[in-house]
């Protein structure tokens, strides 16, 4: 009896072994698409229960016209 021949195995140029794998059909509509960072909440709006409304109306300038660092949360 013979060895048995490995299907969809091959060796590159470079001597590197790469292999075909074969899938079913995805469905499209139940995938994952990019998740958006603009649209995602913010903790302190799941905590409160609703959106943090700021008087400045989302600015990010001072009345100088100087930029306003941000703080980052630990």
């Amino acid at each position: 009896s013979q060895a048995k021949t490995k299907k969809n195995i091959e060796t590159d140029i470079i001597g590197d072994k790469v292999g075909r794998i074969h899938l079913g059909k995805q469905d499209l509509n139940d995938m994952q698409t990019r998740k958006m960072k603009g649209l995602k909440r913010s903790r302190d709006d799941d905590t409160e229960g609703g959106p943090v409304v700021s008087d400045d109306e989302g600015e990010d300038f001072d009345a100088d016209g100087g930029v306003e660092i941000k703080k980052i949360r630990v």
